[in-house]
């Protein structure tokens, strides 16, 4: 995911700075609606994908360490970001210790 190097804190400041209303909104309604927006964002609309092919297998186990996978301008890579892996041609089955 893209990291706008702005915390979302610092962001609801900026808008509660900013907004000419006399009824303040709670933190938690602006929580709310910030999280709600990036999820849309995200899951809907961008769908942003990178492909990395970095990977090199140790007899025939693969160690990924994700922190080592980076790209300029973008958080960390977690787990849930990875849409498939591929070896020769051949697509892995994602799997976990309680799988193995």
């Amino acid at each position: 995911m893209f990291d706008s190097g702005i915390g979302v804190a610092d962001l609801i400041t900026e808008i509660r700075k900013s907004a000419d209303i006399s009824v303040p909104v709670s933190e938690e309604l602006l929580l709310e609606s910030y999280n709600r927006t990036e999820q849309l964002l995200y899951s809907e609309i961008i769908k942003e994908q990178a492909s990395v092919s970095v990977i090199e297998a140790t007899e025939g186990i693969f160690d990924i360490d994700l922190t080592s996978i980076s790209m300029p301008d973008y958080a960390l890579l977690r787990y849930e970001d990875i849409l498939s892996v591929y070896v020769d041609g051949r697509e892995l089955t994602p799997t976990n210790l309680n799988s193995v």
